[in-house]
């Protein structure tokens, strides 16, 4: 799963990135001493005096949020001055509120042998070229569908809007009469500049799953249902 990925996810906005990537490092440069050090010279700051210093509505963001991000960055009267409190909290908000699937194209279940179209509890499309991707995740169990372009969807679902979905049982229908259960992997790059990627994966509750990838000229390497599956998929 992840070789067919690499390079064709695209990532999503650039600044959100950086903003995680600064989170990131802020946490780490904070180590296990430094943070014994920090508790044991200075008090972290409670919600109340957060809230009151960076001018927030408690209310808005729920007092056990705030006092993980308190604890998250060892927030005390001494470094509050240095941070912009807004929008590292936003920040910190965006990653715990993650719904990141991406696990799915990369897992290593064992293969459903039969029943393709009973107990699917989630399924997830791709197609990629060049620096564009459509992608699509059903969420069966919840009956809603998140639908992307040009975005890495499946690091995270919240970038989508999710829709209502509760035709699953007909979807995975259409996909067996398009004979989707005995398509096989297939790769032909040799030579092709923008070749395309696809990847198919259907979860079932009993821990199985079906799962087919392809690389190259998806209408030659494919058999001829494909176009119609990519557009009962992502339309």
């Amino acid at each position: 799963g992840a070789m067919l990925l690499s390079g064709c996810s695209v990532s999503g906005n650039k600044e959100e990135q950086e903003t995680e990537t600064r989170l990131k490092e802020q946490a780490e440069e904070t180590t296990a001493d430094e943070q014994e050090e920090t508790m044991a010279n200075t008090e972290l700051l409670t919600v109340d005096e957060l809230a009151e210093i960076a001018g927030i509505e408690k209310e808005a963001y729920g007092e056990d949020i705030l006092e993980s991000f308190i604890e998250y960055f060892v927030i005390t009267k001494e470094n509050v001055g240095d941070m912009d409190v807004l929008r590292f909290l936003e920040g910190y908000l965006r990653i715990m509120n993650k719904v990141d699937v991406s696990s799915i194209l990369d897992s290593d279940l064992p293969e459903r042998e039969s029943d393709f179209t009973k107990d699917a509890s989630a399924a997830a499309f791709f197609v990629s070229w060049g620096t564009s991707i459509e992608a699509v995740y059903y969420d069966l169990e919840s009956g809603l569908r998140y639908r992307g372009s040009n975005i890495d969807l499946f690091s995270d679902l919240n970038q989508a809007t999710p829709e209502d979905f509760t035709e699953g049982e007909d979807l995975l229908d259409q996909l067996e009469e398009a004979g989707v259960f005995t398509w096989e992997n297939v790769r032909d790059t040799e030579g092709i500049e923008d070749y395309q990627v696809m990847e198919l994966v259907v979860l079932y509750s009993d821990g199985t799953m079906f799962k087919v990838e392809a690389a190259g000229i998806l209408t030659q390497l494919l058999p001829e249902s494909y176009t119609e599956v990519r557009a009962l998929l992502l339309e």
